[in-house]
């Protein structure tokens, strides 16, 4: 009730790009992403094709074999338990789900890193209240440490028939989306429209 309350206080926007999935702030130093920051780099462990898509709760994606082959697939395993998430000043509890990475050696050299997960668990206040997440997550923050992207700059872009973020450091980029109730990330050091024709190429 606190935090319906709450939000019938604050004007919210629509997901006018999807709803950006909630986290912690983002640190590049530990976080897959700007998107995936539940999880850190460490917590990835080596994982098999039958165990990983149990915890996708779905089929994984893959690349055609002109574009690239599987070179690994690794698992953060989580808990079903909730964790604390702060959400326009308030204390939220979260459900988070495994994160499954699968990496592919590109026909063109270097390597596409594709993670997927479930959308995580909100109060059902908050899973009404669509444009909560997107508000704060582009929330201008004091420090770029308490940002949830960071320093990081997003950019609107469409995938596979649906909004997504565009996340350009200068060497490399990724691309967010959520398709049929899944979390996808794709990063790879490549141009922008190669790593769009990669995703275009994932069934």
């Amino acid at each position: 009730m606190r935090i319906a309350g709450f939000l019938a206080l604050v004007i919210l926007p629509g997901p006018a790009f999807g709803q950006v999935p909630p986290g912690y702030p983002y640190d590049s130093a530990r976080h897959p992403n700007p998107i995936l920051t539940y999880v850190t780099n460490q917590d990835f462990k080596a994982s098999t094709s039958s165990e990983a898509q149990k915890l996708a709760g779905r089929e994984l994606l893959g690349l055609s074999q002109n574009e690239g082959r599987q070179e690994s697939i690794e698992a953060a395993v989580l808990p079903s338990t909730s964790r604390k998430v702060k959400i326009l000043r308030q204390d939220v509890d979260v459900i988070f789900y495994s994160v499954v990475r699968q990496t592919f050696a590109l026909s063109s050299g270097g390597r596409l890193v594709l993670h997927s997960f479930k959308f995580p668990r909100l109060p059902v206040a908050l899973r009404e209240a669509a444009g909560a997440l997107n508000q704060a997550a582009f929330a201008k923050a004091s420090k770029p440490a308490e940002a949830r992207f960071g320093s990081a700059k997003p950019e609107k872009i469409d995938v596979r028939g649906s909004p997504a973020l565009l996340f350009d450091d200068g060497s490399q980029r990724t691309i967010f989306w959520v398709e049929n109730g899944v979390v996808y990330t794709a990063t790879a050091a490549v141009r922008q429209s190669d790593l769009l024709r990669l995703i275009e190429d994932l069934l």
